[in-house]
């Protein structure tokens, strides 16, 4: 009996991190209205999620049908963890992070141009810039490479141009 009694305590436990969120872009039972929107931020998120969500798995969707993609990613005690990606309303890619179980972006931050074409990726750890930041031409060539230290450039940082051919070699110091 006591085997049994675990058992569904497990399954009942897996069932409720396994919970699907689906909704549409600015649904008030998941969302309010960003208070950071105003005349000198008019292209940021008219929407964020409300404070403590169930956890789970969200798919934010742009329309009612909910056929194209917002951002997907999971929640755990209130904030992002693991894996979150942002779409244009072109279902292009716009932005993929890596979160920690914390809710700190620690891991690898890609950024995409409008096009759908890898721009940046750049390592994070606790929450700044930490490790090796690449970004790229529209055409796929590498357009810069350095290292990053708590989101300062450190060492030799290198520069391409459009064929992928070495313009510049800079050399950076970050003291804290």
């Amino acid at each position: 009996m006591k085997k049994i009694l675990l058992i569904l305590c497990c399954f009942s436990f897996l069932s409720t991190f396994a919970q699907n969120y689906s909704f549409v872009n600015g649904d008030p039972k998941f969302m309010e209205p960003n208070p950071l929107v105003n005349e000198k931020n008019p292209d940021i998120d008219k929407y964020v999620l409300k404070p403590r969500l169930p956890d789970g798995s969200y798919t934010i969707f742009y329309d009612k049908e909910m056929t194209k993609v917002f951002q997907k990613g999971f929640l755990k005690d209130g904030h992002r963890i693991k894996y979150w990606a942002y779409y244009t309303e072109e279902q292009k890619p716009k932005m993929e992070i890596e979160y920690n179980e914390i809710g700190i972006i620690s891991g690898l931050v890609k950024q995409y141009y409008p096009s759908g074409k890898l721009m940046t990726e750049t390592q994070f750890k606790n929450g700044q810039a930490n490790g090796m930041m690449v970004s790229y031409y529209e055409t796929g060539v590498k357009k810069m490479q350095c290292s990053m230290k708590d989101n300062n450039v450190v060492g030799k940082a290198m520069y391409y141009d459009a064929t992928g051919k070495v313009t510049q070699a800079t050399e950076y110091r970050y003291e804290k």
